[in-house]
């Protein structure tokens, strides 16, 4: 055989062993025995507290996610996990840009798991107690804006996953499963091993950050770095109206939202673009390509913006007239140092004084 054509070959097939092995896909890899044990015992010690778990998991979802001694951002050795919840609190820069050093772009479930941390953010089962002024029932609730089949059950507490939770699969019925671990299990069952090298919203793989049907920019340390050229994108839409919306397609970070605060998504009866006065702050709104919203033209990511059109990599222009407002630009996902998963402490936004730490002035350019 001649021994170019030989070479030939030989590149071939290993270029197609390696497509077939998953090198170049963002799902899970590294060893099994990180997340899974096959007995739950392990030279006579039993290898998953308070196990076993369903799917062989050697923990849930809060403890794999979790830095149980320290601030880390990321852990695994043969592969990166994000973590969201610290056992000592990430640090605060003290810059003009409070995005806390040791914290992911969801934020961090220290807070919350703090004395009167409720406000800090969501009161997930499994991190703290349930909300002694809410109980089970999410603000703003309201059903005309929950797609789901079952819809969010106040008989069971805020889960990380399922249809008491935001990630996975949101029809799975909580109702259904013996507590909030199995129905997050089950609701997110087969993403870590899904492929997402294109996030589609198709399946809960194919899901921003397992979002099902949410779509956007993967950043891909999760901004454990970050700045206007190096964040998450997220996708926002513009809607006429919200004075009621039953989604047939749930695909902005907002919509996602609305599921369990719909009231919130917009003011009833109010036209975007056109109602005056608000009575709530607009969100999946175009920011106004006039007066002083047509100031913000860098992306700030102490107020990020979503995008009707998700770009093939972060972009440092904001577009007043196209890019639109959204829950995540005041927001974080899941706690925060500061009352109402703010990103920024809100006390300090006083009109007629410059602060740049008060997120509500990169919008409202004027009022500093």
């Amino acid at each position: 055989m001649n021994w170019k054509r030989h070479l030939e070959v030989v590149l071939v097939t290993a270029l197609f062993l390696l497509f077939l092995s998953g090198v170049g896909m963002a799902k899970v890899s590294g060893v099994c025995s990180d997340c899974h044990t096959m007995h739950n015992s392990q030279n006579g010690s039993v290898v998953a507290s308070n196990g076993p778990y369903p799917v062989l998991l050697t923990g849930t979802c809060v403890s794999c996610h979790r830095d149980s001694t320290g601030n880390t951002t990321r852990k695994g050795t043969s592969h990166e996990i994000p973590v969201v919840w610290t056992a000592t609190a990430p640090t605060d820069p003290a810059s003009t840009d409070p995005s806390y050093t040791n914290m992911l772009a969801g934020g961090n479930f220290y807070w919350v798991a703090q004395t009167g941390g409720d406000a800090k953010g969501h009161n997930v089962e499994g991190i703290v107690a349930q909300d002694s002024t809410l109980g089970n029932s999410p603000p703003g609730y309201n059903s005309s804006y929950d797609p789901s089949t079952v819809g969010f059950n106040t008989t069971y507490r805020l889960t990380c996953a399922g249809s008491n939770g935001c990630h996975g699969d949101r029809d799975i019925d909580r109702s259904s499963y013996s507590d909030g671990w199995n129905a997050s299990f089950a609701a997110i069952h087969g993403a870590h091993h899904g492929d997402d090298s294109t996030i589609d919203g198709s399946t809960v793989s194919k899901s921003y950050r397992f979002l099902n049907h949410v779509l956007g920019l993967e950043d891909a340390d999760w901004q454990a770095t970050v700045s206007s050229t190096d964040h998450n994108e997220y996708k926002g839409a513009t809607y006429a109206s919200r004075s009621s919306q039953s989604w047939t397609t749930v695909d902005t970070i907002s919509e996602l939202c609305a599921e369990c605060h719909g009231d919130f998504h917009m003011s009833s009866g109010v036209t975007a673009g056109t109602g005056s006065p608000w009575l709530r702050h607009p969100t999946d709104a175009v920011i106004p390509n006039s007066g002083e919203y047509a100031s913000y033209t860098t992306y700030s990511v102490l107020a990020p913006v979503a995008r009707t059109t998700i770009p093939s990599s972060p972009s440092s222009t904001v577009t007043p007239g196209t890019d639109v407002v959204m829950c995540l630009s005041c927001h974080r996902a899941h706690g925060s140092p500061y009352n109402d998963i703010l990103r920024w402490d809100y006390s300090t936004c006083n009109a007629g004084t410059p602060n740049s730490n008060c997120g509500c002035f990169v919008c409202h350019t004027q009022k500093d």
